[in-house]
């Protein structure tokens, strides 16, 4: 079964795996930046001066 499933799977050009490469990295520096974001709001600021 796993040759078969292998011989279905589409073969990507070097183009089509950059881009989707480019799409991971775009959505995991999304998701990274929300959580900081939310991490950022709850950390309470000190005025000093």
């Amino acid at each position: 079964m796993a040759k078969t499933e292998k011989n279905k799977k589409k073969k990507f050009s070097i183009d089509e795996k950059l881009d989707q490469i480019i799409d991971m990295k775009k959505n995991e520096n999304s998701a990274l930046r929300k959580i900081y974001n939310s991490l950022k709001k709850d950390i309470p600021k000190n005025n000093t001066k």
